[in-house]
């Protein structure tokens, strides 16, 4: 029994003392339940307010306190309270100790908050397997202080299981405030039943309670990430601020989180730890996945994620943390350019929830990129009867068409779409300009992007905001590359002087631009301006966590190489700059094909080009058109003796530059040489 000088309220009071008795009831228990050899796995069950009004109920607030302060042993495995409201249903028909069974704990602990004489507590709590329902231990403490009681039950169950205690107090890592607690959890629950802008409402509420909360604000960004909220990163920098005051499994998640989004290269010490650490956290292991780089040590992770939530068996209508591991994996796979494991990723997803349609809508996005359109729209069809809706936006017709280098049906929504003003004007500009290029009709996108005058149109829209990036992009296809080269200068200068924008994310922004930069100055023969900015896109490259950016130096010695004629080590630059064969920088895929045509490897060429086609619209296509990467294709084909695939790709160039810009005349004037040419070969 321990006694101190009384604090005079039932929450905490910094810098008091505080009445405490505590007794550890175990002689009954213990030798009628016996113990497990092994250290139990932990998790808070249902813990009883019989201290607070009805009104104000606050038990799950007494979970979180408790399975937060037990989160300071960080020699035992303890259940995360939020894992525990994750696989809790909307509906409830799961009770916590059947949440914990599924979320892989051993043992739960379930208790009462009680209300003495004088404003005293008594805490009474049970850890009780979760199989067989019989006790394997009993605290007991008496108190005036809520903090003062959970750090105490703290330290006894840590003395019980013969781990080390925790330094500090709970207080150091949540907050002191019951209303900010309970506007927590609360805003968990709604978090993980998907309704985002309600979760931001109340973990922004329990903020507003106390401002050094740590995990609220955390996920007071994670929901406004979710609604694009545009004080996100304001939120994002305050998270990275206050996760010291977090237990260590939410510290490091905060930071691996937070950085990852952010291209840190910091983030990956975190991120190692918190997988380390919290081998058995699905939620940590795909954090963890999201910030590592290395795809086999990522697929690891994420797989280690799936079986630990998999086994869990999720209800359907709960928050499903294998999802988020199942998606990752299949970009992971995708960025690597492995059909086989993308398809293979989902249909996996597939069996382990069949009436789930996200893989399906996944699968349909994923097979018109590879150039399956009857299956992909098969795929939406099954995803439709499992009850998906707003299956094809017209943005989605719109990008669908792209990838299918269907140019008129592309026309056409751009026609309608950019005929309304305002906000849908400035959604479709994007996408339209880069249809536009794929029909080398430059100078109708140059007016789309600088004028806002869409093509037949005798008037534009007023007051958009610039878009540099096609700007530049249009001076360099139309023959303009100085001037492309300054524009992207410019940018990488602007991206340089944001004092505002995070070291890892500035790091990313400046390494690319000066790589668009070289590459329009290696357009216009300026090899001296190109030779100047190697040392400086791989030494900021290095700054940056995203891994194409850390490679990018590789790819302008290729190009020194190759204007050399040096075509051979060119080719072994430009591979060793490539992140993604699909994804990535794209002009890496063309200018390694010119070193293979011209060391007449073109079968090499050949590969290297499809998996240009197999990328996206808007990121890796937008520096490369289609067309450009079917006639490459063409003449890989071409040079390598496979007519037929030549003439598909051939007719392909024929058909969209039909209307194209005298600059491309002689190009597609060859392209339909060969193409006659094959014709008349194959009579």
């Amino acid at each position: 029994r321990l006694t101190s000088v009384r604090a005079p309220a039932r929450w905490a009071v910094g810098g008091l003392l505080i009445v405490l008795s505590v007794s550890v009831i175990l002689a009954g228990w213990r030798f009628v339940a016996g113990r497990s050899a092994d250290t139990p796995v932990l998790a808070v069950g249902t813990i009883r307010d019989l201290v607070t009004p009805d009104s104000l109920q606050l038990g799950g607030v007494l979970s979180e306190m408790l399975a937060t302060s037990l989160g300071r042993l960080t020699s035992l495995q303890v259940i995360a309270n939020s894992r525990i409201l994750e696989l809790v249903p909307p509906d409830a028909s799961m009770s916590r100790t059947d949440a914990a069974r599924r979320a892989g704990a051993t043992e739960v602990l379930e208790g009462e908050l009680i209300p003495l004489p004088e404003q005293r507590l008594r805490f009474d709590l049970r850890r009780v397997d979760v199989e067989s329902g019989m006790v394997r231990g009993g605290y007991q403490i008496v108190g005036t202080d809520r903090m003062a009681v959970f750090d105490s039950v703290t330290v006894l169950i840590a003395a019980d299981l013969g781990v080390a205690a925790p330094t500090g107090s709970l207080a150091e890592v949540s907050t002191r405030s019951p209303i900010a607690y309970r506007l927590y959890e609360e805003g968990l629950r709604a978090f993980y039943q998907y309704d985002s802008y309600a979760a931001h409402r109340l973990f922004s509420a329990a903020v507003r309670e106390d401002s050094t909360f740590a995990m609220a604000t955390y996920y007071a960004w994670r929901s406004a990430t979710t609604i694009g909220s545009n004080q996100q990163d304001t939120i994002a920098d305050r998270a990275v601020r206050l996760a010291s005051r977090a237990s260590d499994r939410d510290r490091l998640l905060i930071i691996t989180h937070v950085g990852s989004t952010r291209s840190d290269i910091r983030v990956l010490a975190a991120a190692d730890s918190l997988a380390r650490l919290f081998p058995n956290d699905p939620e940590a292991l795909v954090r963890a996945g999201d910030a590592i780089p290395d795809l086999s040590h990522a697929v690891a992770l994420l797989n280690r994620s799936i079986a630990v939530d998999s086994a869990s068996g999720v209800a359907p209508s709960a928050a499903c943390r294998m999802c988020d591991a199942l998606s990752a994996l299949a970009q992971r796979y995708d960025w690597a350019d492995s059909s086989a494991a993308v398809e293979r990723t989902l249909a996996r997803w597939s069996r382990l929830r069949p009436v789930d349609p996200t893989p399906w809508r996944m699968r349909a996005e994923y097979l018109v990129g590879i150039g399956r359109r009857n299956d992909a729209e098969d795929a939406l069809r099954r995803a439709a009867s499992l009850g998906a809706t707003n299956l094809m936006p017209e943005e989605t017709r719109l990008a669908w068409a792209l990838r299918s280098d269907d140019l008129d049906a592309a026309d056409a929504i751009c026609r309608t779409q950019l005929a309304v003003d305002g906000g849908t004007f400035l959604r479709y500009r994007w996408l339209c300009t880069i249809a536009l290029r794929m029909q080398g009709r430059y100078r109708d996108a140059l007016l789309l992007v600088r004028a806002g005058r869409a093509p037949g149109s005798a008037s534009g829209e007023r007051g958009l905001p610039a878009d540099p990036y096609n700007d530049a992009i249009l001076d360099l296809e139309m023959g303009r590359p100085r001037l492309a080269a300054s524009q992207f200068m410019r940018m990488a200068e602007e991206a340089v002087a944001d004092t505002q924008r995070p070291p890892g994310l500035k790091a990313r922004e400046v390494a690319w631009r000066l790589t668009l930069s070289a590459t329009a100055s290696a357009a216009a023969g300026d090899t001296i301006r190109v030779r100047s900015l190697i040392d400086s896109v791989e030494t900021i490259g290095q700054r940056s966590l995203f891994g194409r950016d850390r490679l990018l130096h590789h790819f302008l010695r290729g190009l020194l190489l190759a204007r050399a004629q040096e075509h051979e080590a060119a080719v072994r630059a430009f591979r060793s700059a490539v992140h993604s064969p699909s994804q990535g920088y794209t002009q890496i895929n063309a200018h390694m094909a010119r070193s293979l045509l011209a060391l007449g490897r073109p079968s090499e060429a050949v590969p290297v080009m499809q998996a240009v086609l197999r990328g996206g619209i808007e990121g890796s296509g937008l520096y490369l058109t289609r067309t450009e990467a079917h006639e490459l294709l063409a003449q890989a084909f071409d040079a390598s003796g496979q007519r037929d695939s030549a003439a598909s790709h051939f007719s392909i160039v024929a058909r969209s530059w039909r209307n194209a810009d005298s600059v491309l005349h002689a190009r597609r004037t060859a392209a339909q040489d060969r193409l006659t040419g094959t014709t008349i070969s194959r009579r």
